[in-house]
């Protein structure tokens, strides 16, 4: 059900029942971005279970520099 879905960047809440939260603004959502690190949280409204998933940086740079090394 769209209309469950809340979606954060940290504590700055980007959707609200499913469509652009009216306290969002860019500034707030440059600003969580703009740190080394920050959570991505999705709410689905469908019951009480998490599940964590850990990532990184796979951008074009990152993949270029590490595509240079030998094992």
């Amino acid at each position: 059900d769209l209309e469950k879905v809340q979606i954060y960047l940290d504590d700055v809440q980007i959707v609200e029942d499913g469509g652009r939260c009216d306290s969002y603004t860019e500034e707030k959502g440059a600003g969580v971005l703009a740190h080394s690190e920050f959570t991505i949280r999705i709410e689905l409204g469908r019951g009480d279970v998490n599940e964590r998933l850990w990532t990184c940086d796979l951008s074009h740079d990152y993949v270029s520099i590490n595509a240079d090394y030998r094992s």
